[in-house]
């Protein structure tokens, strides 16, 4: 899962908490440059942050968001979101939404 960054984690991990970590580190990361990448790194983040429940989950806005991301950004940064995002629904979309229901 992923464009070649390592994480470690360890079983007790959920899927969320992975990926909320994943789009924090992003977020905080990204150049700036590019839309996609700037706002929908943090606006993921914070949708899969338990303790911040201002911003709901929508999985309709989650997937635009990583699409955007992968399709629209000016870097690798941002489209290995996209990617990582990808995987994550792609192989773990049951885990992701059973979190966020």
């Amino acid at each position: 899962v992923g464009h070649g960054g390592l994480i470690a984690f360890d079983e007790h991990t959920t899927v969320p908490e992975l990926v909320q970590h994943v789009f924090a580190f992003a977020a905080y990361e990204s150049w700036g440059r590019c839309t996609p990448c700037r706002l929908g790194a943090h606006h993921l983040a914070r949708m899969l942050a338990p303790e911040d429940r201002e911003i709901g989950w929508d999985t309709a806005i989650f997937e635009q968001v990583v699409s955007a991301l992968h399709q629209t950004s000016l870097c690798g940064h941002g489209t290995g979101l996209g990617e990582f995002a990808g995987s994550i629904l792609r192989y773990y979309r049951e885990e992701l939404l059973a979190c966020r229901a």
